[in-house]
């Protein structure tokens, strides 16, 4: 799978332990980011994340905590 851009959100409060991370099969951490504060963000992946032949490209949005909601969308993605 390519990847062109990750969106993701925490509503509900601040985020205990909020981070966002992506492997390139389980257990290759390709991109992993800390995110701190309630709200949304977007990612632009400017070089088109591309996953390696016959691995499952994983995108992780860690729980945010009690009474914190969490979303995360893959933009823009495509099998070559």
């Amino acid at each position: 799978m390519i990847a062109g851009g990750i969106a993701y959100s925490y509503a509900g409060g601040t985020p205990a332990g909020g981070n966002l991370k992506i492997e390139d099969g389980s257990g290759t951490t390709v991109l992993s980011l800390d995110i701190p504060t309630a709200g949304w963000g977007v990612i632009p992946l400017s070089f088109a994340l591309r996953g390696s032949a016959s691995k499952a490209m994983i995108v992780t949005l860690a729980a945010g905590g009690s009474g914190v909601t969490g979303k995360v969308t893959v933009l823009a993605h495509w099998i070559e």
